[in-house]
């Protein structure tokens, strides 16, 4: 009867620790799983970092040429001032058309004095 029961005890022993590897089995794949997890995310961290890095230096380079070219725009917004040139593109426009037409205007002008001379004389 004991060696009975002993047998037993080591069959039912023999179940619980296959049950425990299947479990270890199953955490080892799952803490595979999330290490696997964990070194793709610090590629892709070190890579972002990366990335911010070249974004500051290129912010910086802008910011540093934004500077040296301050006065250039101050002056010509200074001139566009003064010159009355501060409008909106149709303004601009306006100012092409106008001065077509007039010159337009004076090489009609023009034309219609030199024929009345050469009329005249």
């Amino acid at each position: 009867m004991d060696s009975q029961r002993i047998e037993e005890r080591f069959a039912q022993d023999i179940k619980e620790i296959k049950v425990s590897l299947k479990e270890l089995a199953t955490m080892s794949v799952t803490i595979a799983l999330q290490n696997q997890r964990m070194d793709t995310f610090d590629a892709r961290l070190a890579k972002a970092e990366e990335n911010l890095e070249e974004s500051w230096d290129t912010l910086r380079e802008i910011h540093t040429t934004c500077k040296m070219r301050e006065s250039v725009y101050k002056k010509g917004l200074k001139y566009f001032e003064e010159h009355g040139m501060n409008d909106t593109p149709d303004t601009w426009l306006n100012q092409l058309i106008g001065g077509a037409v007039r010159n337009g205007i004076w090489i009609a002008a023009a034309t219609l004095i030199t024929a009345m001379i050469t009329r005249w004389m």
